[in-house]
């Protein structure tokens, strides 16, 4: 995608044809790892879905940073439920859902660039903390390993959380570390 975004800028994106899509496929197709990354990459279905996102919203990164100064603090040790409840996280989520990705993204994949990608720009862009906001957020794609204990955790935590889950997998990193 870094490929391609330098040289397809943000502009040229709300009218992107399917034409164009299958182009860019053909000219990074050897340069696109498919295996190891979280989420899964599926290169078209991921081009589909920006081509959707930005002509739904084109001028998503400015509307990301004024929706973002208005997000609440949330306090980390707050319980998770409440602390999404109390800061209408659920809000947040659909706003970005149906406004700023125009539908183009859902489920654990919204999830996933909602805290690896959103709450960080919007947090270096203003200088906000929003790390309550991520920490409670709701977990995105769950790597495979992570994925098998998730009935395990499941039984002392519920609701699963962004930050409980980072640590999970920040964890078993180490541990492979140790493997080695």
């Amino acid at each position: 995608m870094l490929n391609l975004a330098a040289r397809h800028p943000l502009a040229k994106w709300s009218a992107v044809s399917p034409e164009a899509i299958e182009v860019m496929l053909i000219e990074e197709h050897a340069n696109w790892a498919r295996g190891g990354v979280r989420p899964a990459n599926q290169p078209r279905r991921r081009l589909q879905q920006y081509a959707q996102w930005v002509g739904a919203c084109p001028a998503w990164p400015a509307e990301l940073l004024k929706a973002g100064a208005r997000w609440p603090r949330v306090d980390l040790n707050a319980a998770t439920r409440s602390a999404r409840s109390s800061a209408g996280l659920s809000v947040i989520k659909s706003y970005i859902a149906d406004h700023l990705c125009g539908g183009a993204l859902g489920g654990t994949r919204l999830d996933t660039m909602i805290c690896d990608a959103m709450l960080p720009l919007v947090s270096a862009a203003s200088g906000r903390d929003l790390a309550g906001l991520w920490w409670h957020w709701w977990p995105g794609d769950w790597p495979g390993f992570a994925e098998a204990a998730r009935a395990e955790v499941g039984r002392v935590m519920s609701p699963f959380c962004q930050g409980a889950v980072q640590g999970l997998i920040d964890w078993g990193l180490e541990l492979e570390g140790l493997a080695t």
